[in-house]
């Protein structure tokens, strides 16, 4: 927790403001820049996201793939197949601002505003974060760091759930460092936001058990009981989904893509990045894929193709264990610190430059705060949770995104304590002198 005597920040509330006003106005000015150099709203998922979204409007329900004789599985035309491809909190966010707003450039900017504007609530979730971990100033550097951070300037243009689910998980880490008191209302409400941000990230399901962790390693004795009504909250926000899926799947899947995703990162061809070793994307619409793997055309379709890929991914594995678990984790582990060089993101000297800088300050916050790694667990979880995620399946650039606000906290902190010491520093010499 944040020492007493820099607790408080003096006109916080009006740097508060400046810090959220001039995140929004920098996110709107970035999307005004790249849409005038595209024309329109960057979607690299047209057949995930946009694509549901569109279904959903429509009234098809959540689906995905569909079917016919004459042509097999494709993205329209004949009999639409159930879906849990993607969760389904940032496709109904894009079904309901269709929906209001109707098809056109209307809708691309309305969505990109709600981005811009969910991408300054991020600032201001960091600051709260940073003060109640660090300090007031430590926190309010880090939030005006991330209101120029590059990548986070550019991503409200972008089609992606990430401008959802990393606020919403910063939502959780903010209220789960901030419940202190294990109050059942807390501890409900703490678990039905963790349930919603794994509904916009499936992946998000293991904070699930890594909050309770974060505790029992911060000494922070939660009752049984308060961990007991945390897991239930959670599984009652995701309940609804999960069901469904079970009616629709024959099995309380939260999504359909990871056996996918844990093929891409292990096969013959498997370079730890979405591309293979030809230089060719491996997420090839599933369409061809339910073609070429003779998936019989029914509700459970998406799932059985699913069961395929992981099954082709755990038979890579057995087949060659030590490219699996050993040089294949190694390679994802230093293009997730590094960058991705197959991904024409990343050649941006504004994406590799600003990680530098922070990387650097973070690890040197990181080494300054070792004798708190306890009070500070979930922060280092966070990094370590994500970077574990990315060995077992692959990397791609904004995988990332979601540790950087972690570590620009960190980055922060250590430019925080350089300044005060050589403010120390500067001052003896001073009063030293005759």
């Amino acid at each position: 927790m944040p020492e007493k005597a820099a607790s408080t920040l003096p006109g916080g509330r009006c740097w508060l403001s400046a810090v959220f006003l001039i995140a929004l106005s920098l996110r709107v000015a970035a999307v005004v820049w790249v849409d005038l150099g595209i024309g329109q709203l960057h979607d690299p998922n047209e057949q995930e996201f946009g694509y549901l979204a569109e279904r959903l409007v429509r009234g098809d329900g959540y689906v995905r793939l569909s079917y016919s004789e004459a042509t097999g599985y494709g993205f329209g035309g004949g009999r639409y197949l159930p879906s849990a491809y993607m969760p389904p909190a940032y496709p109904v966010l894009v079904a309901a601002c269709l929906q209001l707003v109707g098809p056109g450039k209307a809708f691309v900017v309305a969505l990109q505003l709600i981005h811009c504007f969910l991408g300054a609530c991020l600032s201001l979730l960091i600051y709260a974060i940073g003060w109640k971990t660090f300090s007031a100033t430590t926190g309010m550097l880090a939030a005006f760091c991330l209101a120029f951070y590059p990548v986070f300037l550019y991503l409200p243009s972008q089609f992606s759930a990430a401008s959802l689910y990393i606020p919403l998980f910063y939502c959780v880490v903010l209220f789960s460092i901030s419940s202190d008191a294990w109050k059942s209302g807390k501890m409900a409400g703490l678990g039905l936001l963790t349930g919603l941000a794994a509904l916009a990230r499936a992946n998000l399901v293991i904070y699930v058990a890594l909050l309770p962790l974060s505790w029992a390693i911060g000494r922070r004795n939660a009752l049984a009981r308060a961990v007991v009504i945390y897991s239930a909250a959670a599984l009652l926000a995701l309940s609804p989904w999960l069901v469904r899926n079970y009616l629709r799947f024959g099995a309380p899947v939260l999504t359909t893509s990871f056996g996918q995703n844990l093929w891409v990162g292990h096969n013959d061809r498997a370079t730890g990045s979405a591309l293979d070793v030809n230089g060719k994307r491996f997420l090839a619409p599933s369409a061809d894929a339910a073609n070429s793997l003779r998936v019989p055309p029914t509700d459970a379709a998406e799932a059985i193709l699913d069961d395929r890929y992981l099954s082709m991914a755990l038979d890579s594995i057995r087949a060659n264990p030590v490219r699996s678990v050993v040089w294949l984790p190694l390679k994802k582990l230093w293009l997730f610190v590094s960058w991705d060089t197959t991904s024409a993101l990343s050649s941006s000297l504004l994406y590799r430059v600003p990680w530098l800088l922070i990387l650097f300050l973070g690890i040197a916050g990181m080494v300054n705060t070792r004798h708190r790694i306890r009070d500070l667990s979930l922060l280092y979880l966070v990094i370590a949770a994500t970077a574990v995620e990315c060995m077992v399946f692959f990397v791609l650039p904004r995988y990332r995104l979601i540790i950087e606000p972690v570590v620009i906290l960190f980055a922060a902190h250590a430019a925080v304590t350089w300044t005060q010491k050589l403010r120390v520093r500067v001052l003896q010499r001073m009063s030293a002198t005759p």
